[in-house]
């Protein structure tokens, strides 16, 4: 049987492997995530007000990977645009919540979003979108990205990367300077596997392998924001960014679900990229899947009022 064959049946087996060891986590469990501050603190000290500006939530659904002429597409089955949209206003109230606990006079984000300068932003029709890309070395995923119904999606937002992002606070230091308000941006970015793919070249010919985990992920491109205009100057900002501690972060709750695999058509960008390869589906738990969602976004939520609360401290 050829190197590659072989590489991918074991690939698939341990995916199956992942499914049916899982055990359920507390439902009101807090994922531990190790962040820390990137840089500066005093966007924290600057007011005692804070909204939420937006809070964007990225869901892989589906994994591409391939290599040489073996690959798999394995997709997520399960979670509705509905099912991830109400997740994102629980991640928001969970958040509003924290900042209130904080000591910070949370300013609805509707209230907020009425400044002309933030107006001025240009919205995602519906607050949610399906795209397509690489995100990181992991390979290509197709994700839908929502944010909550009281915190709009600006279209400035969801690269892969997050770069777009910081431009935001140089365009709304005036807004955060006039309602005397930190401007806070969350960023969550979950993934379902670990699939990615590979070729190596030796004496014997060219072996080339996909596969990886069903595995629940946050991750490392989970990059956090705040940032308030500073006082009578509107043209003056500070920035603090939350960084993961790690490239990702996997849940220590496996997750639970079933996998099958079967004779599907592959999608066509991947028939036409190999002669072999498979179509897999991973059909969720759905209380597992939730609570592995609300572990995340409590964790991370936790993770940056945590740090914001002790920068505090320190004036």
């Amino acid at each position: 049987m050829p190197a590659n064959t072989i590489k991918l049946i074991a690939c698939i087996t341990a995916f199956m492997m992942a499914a049916s060891t899982a055990q359920a986590q507390d439902a009101n469990a807090v994922m531990p995530l190790p962040y820390k501050l990137h840089f500066g603190d005093k966007a924290f000290k600057v007011h005692a007000k804070a909204s939420i500006l937006s809070y964007p939530i990225t869901f892989m659904q589906a994994a591409q990977a391939s290599a040489g002429n073996v690959g798999i597409y394995l997709a997520m089955r399960g979670p509705s645009e509905a099912d991830m949209r109400a997740l994102s206003n629980e991640a928001y109230d969970d958040l509003a919540a924290r900042l209130a606990a904080a000591g910070y006079d949370v300013v609805p984000s509707p209230e907020s979003a009425r400044h002309a300068d933030i107006a001025a932003l240009p919205t995602v029709p519906g607050n949610g979108k399906w795209e397509s890309g690489v995100p990181d070395p992991y390979g290509k995923r197709v994700w839908f990205m929502v944010s909550p119904d009281r915190a709009p999606l600006y279209t400035a937002l969801g690269s892969k990367t997050g770069a777009a992002e910081p431009q935001l606070a140089y365009k709304l230091r005036k807004a955060s300077s006039e309602l005397s308000t930190m401007m806070v941006l969350p960023r969550l970015v979950i993934d379902f596997s670990t699939l990615g793919a590979g070729s190596r070249s030796g004496s014997q010919g060219t072996t080339s392998w996909a596969g990886g985990q069903v595995q629940f992920m946050v991750k490392a491109i989970s990059i956090g924001y705040a940032w308030s205009g500073g006082g009578k100057r509107s043209d003056l900002y500070v920035v603090s960014a939350f960084y993961p501690k790690n490239r990702d972060y996997s849940s220590p709750w496996p997750m639970q679900g079933q996998l099958t695999t079967g004779e599907r058509a592959l999608p066509p960008q991947l028939a036409r990229q190999m002669s072999g390869g498979r179509y897999d589906v991973f059909t969720v738990d759905m209380d597992n899947w939730r609570n592995q969602v609300r572990a995340a976004f409590r964790g991370y939520n936790k993770a940056m009022v945590d740090q914001m609360t002790a920068s505090k401290a320190k004036q």
